[in-house]
């Protein structure tokens, strides 16, 4: 029997986590504090889907079941038995959202008027 075990690292800290999010299938998003979306994003630039504790900043970005999934129980428990719901179109879900929110020419319209209006 195939232990998923084999398949986890503890790696410590890093500052690069790009190479690591290109090799993962999954982001598992396992923080318990409001955050900065900013892993999600990152994810969803390289395709992944998404696994994440319901918490202000990361679920308020996440729509359940269309780019990721949004875990209600804070537990180790609760993620694993999210993880059989997560499918590759939520990666393409996500990728499609991160690209457009961070479109550089919408946002630089953003700016200008923002600018423009102080």
């Amino acid at each position: 029997m195939h232990s998923p075990l084999k398949n986890i690292r503890f790696i410590g800290k890093v500052d690069n986590v790009v190479p690591l999010i290109a090799i993962c299938d999954i982001l598992i998003f396992a923080g318990c504090t409001p955050h900065f979306p900013r892993p999600v994003y990152e994810a969803w630039a390289l395709k992944k889907p998404i696994v994440a504790f319901d918490m202000d900043g990361i679920s308020d970005n996440i729509e359940n079941d269309i780019d990721g999934v949004i875990v209600n129980e804070n537990t180790c428990y609760g993620l694993s038995n999210a993880i059989p719901s997560v499918n590759s179109r939520m990666g393409k879900n996500g990728y499609k959202k991160a690209m457009e929110r961070f479109d550089m020419n919408k946002n630089i319209e953003k700016i200008i008027k923002i600018y423009g209006e102080i």
